[in-house]
């Protein structure tokens, strides 16, 4: 059975209260969670490298196999409601820290134009 995405779920719901699909729909596809990233010691800054996971598909920003990825990538993100509040280097334009936040979806996200491209 599927279960088809409530509108404006995310103004609407909390994230723990989301259905898969509901979860997957946020991502915007950027790719920054599939980068190499860098924190300096000091200032707790965040560095994105050129560097990505082996999946990554880098001319669209999506992973190669999704659905496989822990069996090729046993340290690959898994991003939750709960893990949320401690993975600080997540941008801030993400989906996921923007309603984790309280805060609207950016005006060019999918979810709000209706077109991914």
């Amino acid at each position: 059975m599927s279960l088809e995405i409530r509108p404006e779920f995310w103004k609407n719901h909390q994230l723990s209260e989301l259905i898969q699909a509901e979860w997957e729909a946020l991502c915007d596809g950027c790719g920054l969670c599939c980068l190499v990233k860098l924190e300096d010691d000091e200032s707790h800054e965040i560095a994105y490298t050129k560097v990505s996971c082996k999946l990554l598909d880098c001319k669209t920003a999506q992973c190669s196999d999704y659905p496989n990825r822990l069996n090729y990538v046993p340290d690959c993100i898994q991003l939750s409601p709960e893990k949320l509040a401690q993975i600080h280097w997540l941008p801030s334009s993400c989906a996921y820290r923007r309603v984790n936040e309280g805060k609207n979806l950016p005006s060019w996200h999918y979810l709000i134009t209706g077109s991914k491209m």
